[in-house]
């Protein structure tokens, strides 16, 4: 669906719009200054650029724009910070999967001691509450097993 800020507006010419398209795409910082300085060809004075943007709503076209720029931007970034926790969840709960197991395990046949185990299997569950924003208050009691259910996508990760 095409926005309302890139549309060409009734009565602006295909030079004005050009224009605008020019303008819009220098950044948040954009003035009609840097317009003017960007294209040393442009055949448009300083004053005709004003008179466009105040009769066009360039500013506030542009203004949409970054706005819509910056949701998509966010909503990629929310993406990735959720993909990297899940990734993380993952490798943390298989840390402690491991660690709790060794510490069952045949003594003879570990690699680690029980402490380290034990470290191990904490530094585990410190990332796991670290991702999930759990308080400090919350512990895993050691009877034997521990059983952690999760939806299918580890939602709010």
């Amino acid at each position: 669906m095409i926005q309302a800020y890139e549309q060409q507006r009734p009565r602006e010419r295909s030079k004005a719009y050009a224009l605008f398209c020019k303008y819009r795409d220098l950044g948040p910082t954009r003035s009609l200054a840097k317009l003017k300085k960007s294209d040393s060809e442009m055949m448009v004075s300083l004053p005709q650029l004003f008179r466009y943007s105040a009769k066009f709503n360039w500013v506030e076209r542009a203004e949409a724009y970054d706005r819509q720029a910056l949701a998509v931007e966010l909503k990629a970034h929310e993406e990735l910070v959720r993909k990297f926790n899940k990734e993380k969840a993952e490798q943390a709960l298989e840390m402690m999967d491991q660690a709790f197991v060794d510490m069952f395990s045949d003594r003879d046949k570990l690699e680690r001691t029980p402490r380290e185990n034990r470290e191990r299997y904490k530094m585990g569950f410190d990332i796991f509450r670290a991702i999930f924003k759990l308080d400090k208050e919350t512990r895993v009691e050691q009877s034997g097993t521990v059983k952690i259910v999760f939806g299918d996508d580890l939602k709010g990760v």
